[in-house]
Formats: structure tokens, C-alpha cells, sequence
């Protein structure tokens, strides 16, 4: 099965820390939103990831997105934790949804048969 409960609990396991150490120290609602920035961005990667049976796109993407984010201004003057809402942030909410939405359409059964042709070229599996 493509998915199931155990991936899907195993994910969360992985997920919670994650979010609790990038999301420490900042206002709840601005954890909020970088917590939406961080599932629907994360989620992309990891589509792209299946999608190309390569972990490098999604290495260098998240390196691109961080090196823009360290040079926000407001980012780099408050030592990386959000504190106020600006334009940047609303940008940050849209591109989240934007990665959870495209995210979703490239895993869905419409797609699954290129996913499993990846990954069965990959490691000779079907």
C-alpha cells in the first residue's frame, strides 16, 4: 500500500520535534505560520523526492530557501524568529499552500503509476 497508518504515524514522530525546534521561541500565531510554511514546503520536497528518486533537488532547494530567508531583513535582525507580520510572512503563507496543494496533485492516484516507475527503475522493484 502506498500509504498507511504506520507511514503516516511514522511521519508525525518525525514531524512534532521538527516543528517544536524550528517554531521555539517565537509568538504562537507566528509559529503557526511557520509551521504551515514548513508542512506544505516540506511536502513538496519530499514529492519532488519521490517524484525524482533523487534526494539533490530537494537539498538544494531548501539550501536556496534558507540562504533568502537568512537574508530577510527582519529575520536576520531578530536572530531568525519571526516577530512581527509583513509582507514576507503572508508570502510565507501562500508559498506553504502553494507546496501542500502541488504537493497533493503530484502524489495523487492519477500520478502514482510515474511514482512507482521511479522507484522501480531505481531499485528494481515494481
Amino acid at each position: 500500500m502506498f500509504f498507511s497508518t504506520k507511514r503516516c504515524l511514522k511521519g508525525l514522530l518525525i514531524l512534532l520535534p521538527f516543528l517544536v525546534i524550528h517554531c521555539a521561541g517565537a509568538e504562537l500565531s507566528l509559529s503557526v505560520i511557520q509551521s504551515v510554511y514548513a508542512i506544505g514546503v516540506g511536502m513538496l520536497f519530499a514529492v519532488v523526492y519521490l517524484r525524482t528518486g533523487s534526494i539533490w533537488p530537494s537539498i538544494i532547494a531548501h539550501t536556496l530557501v534558507d540562504a533568502f530567508e537568512f537574508f530577510r531583513g527582519d529575520m536576520y535582525l531578530s536572530g531568525g524568529v519571526m516577530v512581527n507580520m509583513g509582507v514576507g510572512d503572508w508570502i510565507t503563507i501562500g508559498a506553504g499552500a502553494f507546496g501542500a496543494v502541488v504537493g497533493l496533485i503530484l502524489i495523487s492516484k492519477k500520478h502514482r503509476p510515474e511514482i512507482m516507475s521511479v522507484w522501480a527503475e531505481k531499485w528494481g522493484k515494481a
